[in-house]
């Protein structure tokens, strides 16, 4: 059994897996994909095939992300910490990234270079395969509240130039304190050119500082293959080239590849320069690639009735936001093809995405990280019917069913009538999109005032991770300015996880009051659209994948022919994968 070696193990946490054979490292990565994907009953007939293998094992990264640390350190943080394990020796790196590192580590102990390494908070390092022999584009990544200036930076860049003669350009960028990004904005180049050749997969493309790459080119070919093959057999099917919206398309390359095996290819980055990058290298390449500088959420709602028969997606790490998923889903294509790098946000998109209709044929995890615990997947999504959705309550009357986020009460009655026996059931209770929770309906119109009386009845017990630590219990009675009479909301804090309070709220009927009650004592629901702020709200997002109000109602219970009645829901997967991410 063939084990690795690192000489930085004890402290670094960058490769968990070290220890363990490679065979057991695919396994473990396709039981990750496995469990993420077992959250959701929706995606239990997904077929999972064993984790693509990678080569090689080490030496294999193409770019590095390191933070800046004191006395020239560039590494990874210690695990809990915000201590940079230095990591001159990683042994997953390509060997010329290491050595453009050892002599940038050299330099920032220069007493010439003191403001550079004060301000460093990062270093980015991508190397480019485009000529004869390996080159590197540097990145110089500072605080923007203590810059040294492009004079200090430039004879940071100069010097290592001429220390390190395969660096092919320094550029730099400017990163804020508080963003929970490594790399920053703005910014620009000190030395060498703009822009490199480099080959991903069969294609050549333009590398910029700061642009996107994958970390392994032999998986990243991969990737290309599998593209390529599914639209090729659309394209069988249409009987002409497929139309193809690529979003999140970075450098291009995927857009690019699929553009030579004959697709029309759209492609949207809002990176301006990478995007612009696009055509001038599928023109190099001798296709044509239409490329636009937007954001996706705002091109596919401006673009929502544009004719494409394919979606290419390769997001972040937080995976599709709502409104994307959404637009998606109502546009016109017959396949999304997802590529992911995070198995949680994942699978929450993938389950969202079959409740709107698209479902998942088969998903292939890529081990296009070695060594470490990510794993990138593949997925290919076809239109379906709309799922059912799951009962958890059922009688002769009464009927409740276990509403996801990001779909409102109303839509969730078109969809019981359209997928379920209860084709005249209407909603007793009522939930707002971004909670989740059972929600009950009356099987029969069978009047308005037996309706009444059971909804008057109706207690809701909700869990919540409120922003900050609230007290650890009370009972909020304020008056509200839409519902002077407003029920009590009874709380109690369960436990404190990350500096924030998972919550039990109890209250009647109406979600919103417990809601509004908390966020008047200044703790309010981490990810609420309404009450909670939008830094709180994009910091969880980018870090924890939290793409809505972090609440669902665990408890629903109601009074019927005297007696009461509870339904019950568990933690919803997305909410778990968040909690999960806080507590690591």
């Amino acid at each position: 059994m063939k084990t690795f070696i690192c000489p930085h193990a004890d402290r670094c946490p960058g490769c968990p897996y070290l220890g363990d054979s490679y065979d057991m490292q695919l396994e473990a990565k396709a039981q990750a994909v496995s469990t993420a994907l077992g959250g959701y009953p929706s995606l239990e007939p997904v077929e999972i095939v064993p984790t693509n293998p990678a080569s090689p094992v080490t030496g294999y990264r193409t770019r590095l992300k390191w933070v800046a640390g004191p006395q020239g350190a560039l590494g990874l943080y210690e695990r809990g910490t915000h201590v940079v394990v230095d990591t001159p020796d990683c042994i997953v790196a390509q060997p010329v990234l290491l050595d453009v590192g050892r002599a940038a580590r050299k330099l920032l102990k220069v007493d010439g270079h003191r403001q550079v390494a004060a301000a460093l908070t990062a270093l980015d390092l991508r190397e480019i395969a485009g000529g004869t022999e390996e080159r590197v584009i540097v990145t110089l990544v500072v605080r923007d509240d203590r810059g040294p200036g492009t004079t200090a930076l430039r004879a940071f860049a100069e010097a290592l130039v001429a220390e390190e003669p395969r660096v092919f350009s320094v550029g730099w960028s400017a990163r804020s304190h508080a963003s929970p990004q490594i790399l920053g904005h703005e910014g620009g180049v000190l030395v060498g050119p703009a822009q490199a050749i480099d080959r991903v997969g069969t294609v050549e493309v333009i590398a910029r500082a700061g642009s996107f790459v994958q970390a392994h080119r032999g998986q990243a070919a991969l990737i290309e293959r599998a593209l390529c093959d599914a639209t090729a057999e659309l394209a069988r099917d249409l009987g002409r080239p497929a139309r193809v919206l690529e979003l999140y398309a970075g450098s291009g390359a995927l857009g690019i590849a699929l553009a030579r095996a004959g697709a029309e290819v759209v492609a949207v980055e809002s990176f301006g320069p990478a995007a612009r990058s696009i055509g001038e290298a599928a023109a190099r390449m001798g296709v044509r690639v239409t490329f636009e500088v937007a954001d996706a959420e705002d091109f596919v709602r401006r673009h929502r009735d544009d004719p494409f028969d394919v979606a290419v997606v390769d997001p972040p790490r937080r995976g599709l936001p709502p409104s994307v998923r959404a637009a998606l889903a109502g546009s016109s294509i017959q396949r999304l093809l997802y590529v992911s790098c995070d198995p949680t946000t994942f699978a929450r998109d993938l389950a969202d995405l079959a409740r709107r209709g698209l479902m998942t044929e088969r998903v292939m995890p890529i081990d296009m990280f070695p060594l470490t615990d990510h794993v990138e997947t593949f997925a290919s999504l076809k239109r379906a019917p709309v799922p059912a959705p799951r009962v958890l309550h059922l009688d002769e009357d009464l009927v409740c069913f276990d509403k996801p986020a990001h779909e409102s009460t109303a839509e969730l009655g078109v969809r019981v009538r359209a997928t379920t026996p209860f084709t005249e059931s209407v909603p007793l209770t009522s939930l707002p999109t971004f909670a989740s929770g059972p929600v009950l309906f009356a099987r029969v119109d069978g009047g308005h005032e037996p309706r009444l009386e059971i909804a008057r009845t109706v207690r809701l017990q909700a869990d919540a991770l409120l922003k900050g630590i609230a007290s650890d219990k009370g009972s909020i009675g304020r008056p509200l300015r839409n519902d002077p009479e407003a029920p009590r909301t009874k709380y109690k804090r369960t436990r404190v996880v990350g500096g924030h309070s998972l919550t039990r709220l109890s209250t009647h009927g109406d979600i919103e009051v417990p809601l509004t009650h908390v966020s008047m004592l200044g703790h309010p629901v981490v990810g609420d659209p309404k009450r909670c702020d939008e830094p709180t709200r994009r910091h969880f997002f980018e870090k924890h994948g939290l793409d809505r109000a972090f609440v669902w109602v665990s408890t629903l219970s109601f009074e019927k022919a005297g007696k009461i009645v509870e339904v019950e829901a568990t933690e919803p997967a997305d909410l778990q994968a968040v909690r999960e991410s806080l507590e690591r």
